[in-house]
């Protein structure tokens, strides 16, 4: 389902939120239409047969770019050059989560579905809009349903009311603001680095354990079998029934069923040799998400959907099957499961090659002895990463609440904790 939001909706969500205090301090603070105060450019549907990912022709801004400040698109042909963006420019992505961002890196093109704003009036500073647009499009983009895509029109842009302080007061503000938001980047910065250690010391835990460890060097296909999902068509899923797992649904180390899709108990029953059944390890063979897995830890039976696999070890009695996800998890495995995987545009492994992949492989006993180390060792690592998490989380509240205390008038100079 597309929603389309009109500029009288767009109004009635603000108005309805009151999250960033769309008067203003009313009634010292006017408030103008952002038409009256900016141009509004949409992109060009530029072909997609002349788009390409090997550097040749110009960068081409889609709207999955927008405040990722740089692109894996090119387009290879010719173009209006009033379509070219500039670093520094502001753009909204007007599908999805309607992200605001200025572009960072050098000339582009502007793509549909991606429009550039430019301030034209000498009341408004750019600085002063590019916040408020990002904690206005966030908001209503946090109260429209999350069943539908979203989508904005330039009028319905350009008919977002706005509060306008005297220039020299947004001046202040966006000063005011900028200091926060230094500050808490500076806190992220921190947070992000600690999840990357936390990582790579996980990382060469693993590696170093599973390697060192008095075992025989052998291939998975002597221990397990893999079997591969099935090419469900998208014409029998339904909202409801036997779900079926799909690679969006592998995760690190766990499967959830998240906007997984669902068929009939009949065509269920006619698929039953590609089941999942709890305990059961996943992986993926495909894609972004390619050599991601994950265990199957609910009760309800599901199916596989293509691109997905699943272990299953010859004998329990040789095979820890948390010693062989502590396997696949280590960094030497994925590098050697990127290597095998074909394809350009869309890489993949077949089940042969995952097959292939060689194992370290002690007794039993050992095997049992190396997840338990693993599983103390690494406790802490995952509460550190846990943590990192839940700061990210608030600390995206936190700014969602600097915007509104600066659009309120309400911010002060006291601290930021993060």
């Amino acid at each position: 389902m597309t929603l389309v939001l009109s500029p009288s909706e767009i109004v009635s969500k603000l108005e309805q939120i009151g999250e960033l205090g769309l008067l203003g301090k009313a009634p010292e603070w006017d408030r103008q239409l952002l038409g009256e105060l900016v141009s509004v450019q949409n992109g060009a549907p530029f072909p997609s047969d002349r788009f390409n990912r090997e550097g040749q022709g110009m960068p081409l801004i889609r709207i999955r770019d927008v405040g990722a400040q740089e692109t894996s698109t090119y387009f290879d042909g010719e173009f209006d050059p009033s379509y070219v963006v500039h670093a520094g420019d502001l753009l909204v992505g007007m599908d999805g989560d309607f992200r605001c961002a200025k572009w960072g890196s050098g000339d582009a093109l502007l793509n549909q579905r991606v429009c550039r704003l430019v301030v034209t009036s000498n009341e408004l500073d750019e600085r002063f809009l590019f916040y408020i647009l990002q904690g206005y499009l966030d908001a209503i983009w946090k109260e429209t349903s999350a069943t539908t895509v979203k989508h904005l029109s330039s009028k319905s842009i350009q008919e977002i009311p706005i509060p306008l302080p005297p220039l020299d007061e947004q001046h202040n503000i966006v000063e005011l603001l900028e200091d926060h938001l230094s500050r808490l980047e500076a806190a992220l910065t921190d947070v992000k680095q600690a999840k990357i250690k936390a990582a790579q010391f996980r990382n060469v835990y693993i590696d170093y354990l599973l390697k060192n460890s008095e075992g025989i060097k052998t291939n998975l296909a002597s221990i397990l079998k893999f079997a591969s999902g099935f090419a469900y068509k998208s014409s029998i899923w339904q909202d409801a029934g036997i779900p079926v797992v799909k690679i969006m649904n592998v995760k690190h180390r766990e499967v959830n069923l998240d906007g997984c899709s669902f068929v009939s108990p009949e065509v269920a029953e006619n698929s039953k040799s590609f089941a999942v059944r709890k305990g059961d390890l996943l992986f993926n063979m495909t894609g972004a998400t390619l050599g991601a897995f994950g265990f199957y830890n609910l009760e309800q039976e599901a199916r596989m959907n293509q691109r997905v696999g699943k272990f299953i070890p010859l004998n329990l009695s040789e095979l820890n099957i948390n010693y062989l996800a502590y396997f696949l998890e280590s960094a030497s495995t994925q590098r050697m499961i990127q290597q095998l995987a074909k394809g350009a545009a869309q890489p993949n492994i077949s089940p042969t090659d995952i097959l292939s992949l060689e194992i370290n492989l002690p007794d039993i006993a050992m095997q049992h002895a190396i997840v338990e180390e693993l599983d103390a060792g690494l406790s802490k690592v995952i509460q550190v990463d846990q943590l990192c998490n839940r700061t990210e989380v608030e600390s995206k509240a936190l700014r969602r609440s600097l915007l509104k205390a600066a659009f309120t008038g309400q911010l002060t100079k006291e601290e930021v904790n993060v």
